[in-house]
């Protein structure tokens, strides 16, 4: 991965950059996106955050088959000066004994795949020094938390 080259710019119109790509690609994905506007300018490289949304929306039209909901949300958090983005799908979920997995290279599930993706969204993370998790949702289906600090 190349160094970050971050500049400060707001998070949202990334994201929405990349709904749209979704939007027109996948038309049996239904994207709610809801997006907290007082959310301050982060310092960011936009290419690299790009890509770490992409990865992250390809692994959820993947777990769910390529049809049902996904959704984005963003919040900022004054007191813990963090913006807190959310995608969220209806896929088939991670199984409690991978969680602690998904991040490393090569680890993979999939039929297809190098297992690569989830290990350059943490990198591209942890370069803007943010943090990443994934958290099962009910009744199925997975929400991916990464937080950037202000």
């Amino acid at each position: 991965m190349p160094a970050p080259r971050p500049t400060l710019q707001k998070i949202e119109p990334i994201l929405k950059e990349v709904i749209v790509l979704y939007q027109s690609a996948h038309k049996d994905i239904t994207i709610t996106a809801q997006f907290d506007e007082t959310a301050p300018p982060l310092n960011l490289d936009r290419e690299q955050i790009k890509r770490l949304f992409v990865n992250l929306l390809d692994n959820a039209v993947d777990a769910m088959n390529r049809e049902g909901g996904l959704s984005l949300q963003s919040s900022y958090d004054q007191a813990q000066q963090k913006v807190r983005i959310e995608v969220a799908d209806e896929g088939s979920g991670i199984s409690p004994e991978d969680l602690d997995k998904l991040f490393l290279p090569y680890f993979s599930r999939k039929k297809t795949g190098t297992g690569l993706g989830l290990a350059i969204v943490h990198r591209i993370v942890i370069d803007h020094n943010g943090q990443i998790r994934a958290v099962p949702r009910q009744p199925k289906g997975t929400t991916f938390v990464v937080e950037f600090p202000v």
